[in-house]
């Protein structure tokens, strides 16, 4: 099935200048959900396995009515591990976890959201002011901000990710070159992924050929003029909610 073009995608916020009337949000790190064409389907146009049973019905329906939502009930993994899953928790994920991201309301010409995300609406936003707002939101257990333009989108985080696909793996060596039976790191078209967790180490190398050409979300610092990464790159986690590369792609320090 072919990617969606049809919902609002969010810049990077590099510190540019943003001019004119800004809706000033959280941004809740959750799963995207757009009801399409009679289907619950992600930004890759895809059914998550799991959504009809682990979504409640006036969940659905929430989700029917405004189209364009984001789930969450708390964390990413918590939400994404249902929604994966052919047999989750009947139920697990429902109304209160829905929250609509862009919809109508006639008569005006700002875009309209979850009145559980607003934070402020101010003209001609400066750099230390969202500066400060993001401070305050990552205090709050937020992912960032999104900043809501009539015509753009922008989300601000306090580090740069990248979505890229897995294009090999190497086990990791000891001090000695010795191998110790755990994933060293994820190849991908941009350098090694080689910070993980222990847990994350372990479980990976059950059979790691198996996540050839998934996409995963890292965390990085810079990169180099030729695209490649600078230092050391930080797995994040698996994005079986997209199927497109993306970066973060200009620094900009909160």
């Amino acid at each position: 099935m072919a990617r969606r073009t049809d919902f609002r995608k969010a810049n990077s916020y590099t510190g540019q200048k943003i001019k004119g009337t800004v809706d000033v949000s959280y941004k809740i790190d959750g799963v995207r959900i757009l009801y399409r064409d009679g289907e619950f389907v992600t930004r890759n146009n895809k059914v998550p396995p799991g959504f009809d049973l682990a979504t409640t019905e006036d969940a659905k329906e929430r989700i029917r009515v405004f189209k364009d939502c984001e789930l969450y009930t708390g964390s990413f993994f918590g939400t994404n591990g249902p929604l994966q899953q052919h047999s989750p928790v009947r139920g697990c994920i429902g109304f209160d976890d829905v929250y609509p991201l862009d919809y109508d309301n006639l008569g005006e010409d700002m875009h309209h959201f979850d009145s559980r995300l607003i934070i402020d609406r101010v003209d001609n936003p400066s750099e230390d002011y969202i500066r400060v707002t993001l401070a305050e939101a990552l205090t709050l257990g937020y992912e960032g901000l999104v900043l809501r333009t009539k015509d753009r989108w922008y989300r601000v985080k306090p580090h740069y990710t990248a979505d890229v696909y897995v294009t090999g793996w190497f086990e990791q060596l000891d001090k000695a070159k010795n191998p110790k039976g755990q994933l060293g790191g994820f190849d991908t078209n941009y350098g090694k992924v080689t910070a993980f967790s222990d847990e994350d180490r372990v479980a990976l190398w059950d059979n790691p050929q198996q996540y050839v050409g998934r996409l995963i979300e890292v965390v990085y610092r810079e990169l180099y003029d030729t695209g490649s990464f600078r230092y050391c790159v930080t797995f994040s986690r698996f994005r079986d909610d997209k199927d497109e590369e993306s970066f973060d792609t200009k620094q900009w320090t909160p």
